[in-house]
């Protein structure tokens, strides 16, 4: 009798101990973690993001400035900065890429351009039941928000939150330094063949702004 109680006792003892060392913090934890998308969207995954697949260069780079640039598992063409991405495997270019190859990489999160890479392409994820986080930065205060979110979902918060205020702070002081000057009419050629620029919608063209010139197409009738 007496030795059933001890052995009771003990696995009590186990028991409550394992409780405790669960509780303590420091200790790594899976917990649900979240972030709103550019479509009003939602994004919820039980546990931070460990596989990454971001479909659009730009987005590449904000993974790589949210600290989360260890966990891309795939990207597409011209994904060339930092120096890093050049090596994570592609499954395409931002216009056509393989959703073979895609599913394959088994990524627990897609981060989507959403005009780019096309809205549509959101319900094929949602049937396969892979997460998607679409991305569609329109005013430069969307790179700190985007750079936020992603760092929300992969679990990088201390590092996407550093460099989103840095991005900030360092804009607010060009806005500071330019806000006085005359203004420079400024060409922005994104291509020569067929010659391209962007209108004042346009990020750039925000960002001419804020560096003390403006867009001579800031007139013109579509983004691109």
């Amino acid at each position: 009798m007496i030795a059933k109680l001890w052995t009771t006792a003990r696995g009590i003892s186990l028991r409550c101990i394992l409780a405790m060392l669960c509780a303590m913090p420091g200790l790594p934890a899976q917990a649900e973690v979240s972030a709103k998308d550019f479509n009003g969207r939602e994004v919820r995954l039980p546990a931070p993001a460990q596989r990454i697949v971001a479909l659009a260069p730009h987005i590449v780079e904000n993974v790589f400035s949210a600290g989360a640039g260890g966990k891309l598992v795939g990207v597409v063409e011209y994904s060339d900065y930092p120096e890093q991405a050049k090596s994570i495997p592609r499954v395409g270019n931002f216009q056509s890429w393989s959703l073979e190859a895609l599913v394959a990489l088994q990524p627990d999160l897609v981060l989507l351009w959403g005009s780019g890479n096309g809205i549509d392409t959101l319900s094929t994820f949602e049937r396969l039941g892979i997460p998607v986080f679409v991305s569609e930065p329109r005013m430069l205060a969307d790179i700190s928000r985007t750079i936020r979110a992603i760092g929300q979902l992969a679990g990088t918060t201390s590092d996407s939150s550093a460099e989103a205020l840095r991005i900030e702070q360092a804009l607010a002081a060009l806005q500071q330094q330019y806000q006085r000057q005359d203004p420079v009419a400024v060409f922005y050629q994104i291509w020569n063949e067929p010659l391209q620029t962007v209108n004042g919608a346009h990020l750039i063209s925000q960002l001419l702004s804020l560096c003390g010139g403006y867009n001579v197409f800031a007139d013109a009738p579509t983004l691109a």
